[in-house]
Order: structure tokens, then sequence, then C-alpha cells
């Protein structure tokens, strides 16, 4: 199962300056995308970027933290997947059965667009899997336009 992970963080702390505006992409198959610190703050200040979810079994891109503040220089698009099954889809924000402190800063546009599949969409916040609703506390600044494009599932 191809994978590329950043993380986990085990001493509290994950900081990334800068990261290049990287795609990161489910792609079709079994793919996982994923920057993750699971305990303390995760800081991340990155270019232009792209979270897509693929097409296929566990096919997601996520940067999970329970406390995370992010930047991004340039514009932030997330885009669902577009077919499979289970974990799926574009995220910023805890990870599962954690509570959410996101602080993002996006210094251009920010456009969220839907999946295909159920569960599958775009996100900021708590993980949809956790066993119990968790928290999130979600603050969002751009200078840009925020666009938020419905996904084609009824």
């Amino acid at each position: 199962m191809p994978r590329a992970f950043v993380g986990p963080a085990k001493n509290g702390f994950q900081g990334e300056t800068p990261l290049t505006g990287p795609n990161y992409t489910g792609e079709t198959g079994r793919f996982r995308r994923r920057i993750r610190a699971l305990i303390g703050a995760q800081t991340l200040t990155l270019g232009s970027l792209q979270l897509s979810g693929g097409s296929g079994i566990d096919t997601f891109s996520v940067i999970d933290s329970p406390n995370q503040n992010i930047t991004v220089n340039g514009n932030l698009a997330f885009s669902g997947s577009t077919a499979g099954s289970g974990s799926a889809g574009a995220r910023i924000g805890g990870p599962t059965d954690a509570a959410t402190n996101l602080a993002l800063t996006v210094r251009g546009n920010l456009t969220m667009n839907g999946g295909a599949i159920a569960n599958g969409g775009a996100a900021l916040g708590p993980s949809g899997n956790s066993a119990t609703p968790q928290v999130g506390n979600v603050t969002v600044n751009a200078d840009g336009d925020i666009t938020l494009n419905g996904g084609t599932v009824a």
C-alpha cells in the first residue's frame, strides 16, 4: 500500500518552514497522503497547496494534529474523492477521536470542492471517523475569495 507520510512528531512539536506548494493527491488504488503530529503543536508555513482525495480504497489526503497553526502563502484548494470506499476525501483538522484547534491563514483564495462519494468530501475540523463527536475550534482567515462547491453525492 503506497503511502506518503510526514510525521508523526513524538516530542510534541512539528514545524516546517517553508514547504513549497506540493499537491497531495490520493490518486487511484490504495493511497494515503498525510502530514501528522499526534501531540503538541503543528506549525506549518506552506506555498500554494492542493489536497485531493482519489479513487480507490482508503484514498485520502490529510494534514492532522490536535493543535494546528497553518499558513498557506498562496492558494489552498481541497477536492473530495471521486470514487472508492473506506477513508476518503481531503481534510485539515484533528486526528480521529481528538478535538481540533485549527488556525488557518490563506494568503490567497480558499476553494473547497465536495466529493463524488459519501463521506469523501473536503473538510476543515474534526475527523468524521471519530467514535463520538469531537469539539472543533476552527478559525479561517483568507486574503482572497472563499469558495465552497458542493459534490455530486445526492
